[in-house]
């Protein structure tokens, strides 16, 4: 009997043994709803949420501001021309822009001129009364522009008179004998060679200052200095916000930020270059410009996640965490990215600090975006 007996106490536990299987099953099957939920809270919730504390504390101001006026000056519609226009696409520069409008000054020759990897020329017996943009190529000014010279990627000379001011970014600006601009002069990422003979009236500020770091003038303590409080406090409501409702997304993003930060920073460089590519593409086609908006927020927002994450992790190591996560990321988040965010302001350093912040933050999101493919955020 107890031979008997024997081989049904085995058989009983291996007929044990299936059930339990069974019954961990279906956790695994419904661990995949909440994570495409997850997954749709990510992508709608978290850009409102940063886009409405952007909005609340008026860092959203300038961006809007410099992209409404680059659309307009890019896209804006040509007047009514004349039964003969002048051909302007066999030309291998542009003189000027768009003829004029019926009741334009009658001592202009021209309104805006824009160019799109194609040089801008204005010549010594032409009066433009409109302004200059131009992108990827050079900007010549012998005669006179009413409005502002803008250039992106192309250098800028000036032999007579610009009225309003004078931007250039990556690339050099020239101002000979006769020049005369009336607003400021500046340029970033390029420098700026000035004749004895030429005339500003504004100021003159050569590569990136406090107010490119921090355009919102907030609280002065005295001189031109104008200390961040909106870009401090935004970043410390994004940091709570992040940590309170996002807190599992978050610490994935740190824990790859901090596991691959040369690889984060290689990776964010690249997708800021790409990203920027693909949506002046996106803009030139028109019917492109919702998806050049989309992408630009995806970017930012992004960045934002990682460059939060990033302070949640030096929040800790400030607290004594020894770079230990923390049960409540909550405090050495807030703690972490203020002190990150104030650092962007400090003069000469924080032009560096920004731009290599910005691409760890990018690259850690977009890192753990990919792992997180196999794994789900919530891994």
């Amino acid at each position: 009997m107890s031979a008997a007996t024997a081989p049904e106490t085995p058989s009983t536990g291996a007929d044990s043994r299936p059930p339990r299987r069974s019954q961990a099953s279906p956790p695994a099957s419904r661990s995949r709803l909440p994570r495409h939920r997850s997954w749709w809270r990510l992508a709608l919730g978290l850009p409102a949420l940063l886009l409405a504390l952007a909005a609340v504390t008026g860092i959203l101001s300038a961006p809007l501001d410099w992209a409404l006026h680059a659309t307009q000056a890019v896209f804006a519609a040509p007047a009514p021309s004349a039964p003969s226009p002048a051909p302007l696409a066999t030309a291998p520069s542009a003189r000027i822009g768009p003829p004029l409008a019926p009741g334009a000054p009658s001592g202009c020759t021209g309104q805006n001129a824009t160019g799109l990897r194609r040089p801008v020329d204005v010549g010594a017996d032409q009066s433009l009364c409109g302004s200059v943009t131009v992108v990827g190529a050079d900007v010549s000014i012998e005669g006179s522009v009413a409005g502002s010279v803008t250039v992106a990627g192309g250098s800028a000379t000036i032999a007579g008179r610009v009225a309003g001011s004078v931007t250039v970014v990556g690339g050099d600006v020239t101002l000979l004998a006769g020049a005369d601009v009336g607003g400021d002069v500046t340029d970033a990422g390029g420098a700026i060679r000035r004749d004895p003979a030429s005339r500003v009236g504004g100021g003159v500020q050569e590569g990136l200052g406090l107010s490119d770091l921090a355009p919102l003038e907030a609280i002065a303590p005295g001189g031109a200095y104008a200390f961040p409080w909106a870009h401090i406090i935004f970043w410390a409501l994004a940091g709570a916000a992040l940590a309170l409702f996002y807190p599992s997304q978050l610490m994935r993003v740190r824990r790859v930020a901090v596991r691959e930060l040369p690889g984060s920073i290689v990776v964010g460089a690249l997708a800021w270059v790409a990203g920027a590519v693909l949506a002046v593409l996106l803009v030139i086609t028109c019917l492109g410009i919702p998806l050049a908006l989309v992408l630009g927020i995806g970017l930012w927002v992004a960045s934002v996640v990682g460059t939060v994450a990033l302070g949640n992790w030096v929040g800790d190591r400030l607290l004594g965490a020894g770079g230990r996560e923390r049960s409540s990321p909550l405090a050495p988040t807030v703690l972490g990215v203020s002190l990150i965010a104030l650092a962007k302001a400090i003069p000469c350093v924080g032009a560096a600090l920004t731009v290599i912040v910005a691409c760890a933050g990018l690259g850690a999101a977009l890192l753990a975006w990919r792992e997180s493919r196999h794994t789900g955020w919530q891994g």
